[in-house]
């Protein structure tokens, strides 16, 4: 019996359109090199999820190994503005539903300012309980991850469901015999839930 559905943040809960994010970072600090830039940036921020870097040393990192003068404030109003970051809010209608019966959680491979800005917009009010990737050091495919957010629940992993954009992580999630769904759309998850619950 399922009693607990897992949600992903990012192309999930916030759908995020990161070519123009790219796009308008690059000309914005005319930033020439979108090869150098990306790499860079990837590194860092993968280091910024797990906790290892703070988000002062992420743009400083960037400036440093791209020659660029980003400043951090200016650069994450650029993330988190529309059209590059919008709110899933058919998901959260369905949430909020889904609450009735079953607990809630946020699980993401994520950074301290993206759970920043769930608190601002006031979004963890929706979740029984979130965890994000760089608060542990760990992160979704890894089991011990998992383990995390249900400590403590009562709720094993067979009671799940995981609802996550990455097809790639899915083949480990089921070794935990937790029930996915790939997400790709609002109307796609809604016929597959209908053969999970």
């Amino acid at each position: 019996m399922i009693k607990a559905i897992i949600f992903d943040l990012g192309n999930v809960l916030i759908l995020h359109d990161k070519e123009k994010f790219i796009l308008e970072v690059l000309s914005k600090y005319k930033i020439s090199n979108r090869e150098l830039f990306q790499k860079v940036e990837l590194e860092n921020r993968l280091k910024m999820d797990y906790g290892e870097i703070t988000s002062k040393e992420y743009i400083k990192n960037i400036n440093k190994q791209t020659g660029s003068n980003i400043k951090e404030k200016d650069y994450y109003n650029i993330f988190f503005s529309k059209p590059q970051s919008k709110l899933n809010t058919k998901l959260i209608g369905l949430i909020k539903e889904l609450r009735r019966k079953y607990k809630i959680f946020l699980l993401a491979n994520n950074n301290k300012p993206m759970h920043e800005f769930i608190k601002l917009k006031n979004l963890d009010k929706f979740f029984d309980k979130v965890l994000i990737s760089y608060q542990v050091g760990l992160k979704k495919p890894d089991s011990r991850f998992f383990k995390k957010l249900l400590h403590g629940t009562g709720i094993k992993p067979e009671e799940c469901i995981l609802i996550d954009d990455r097809e790639d992580y899915m083949p480990k999630v089921k070794k935990l015999k937790m029930k996915t769904i790939v997400y790709k759309n609002f109307n796609q998850l809604l016929r597959d839930m209908k053969t999970c619950i």
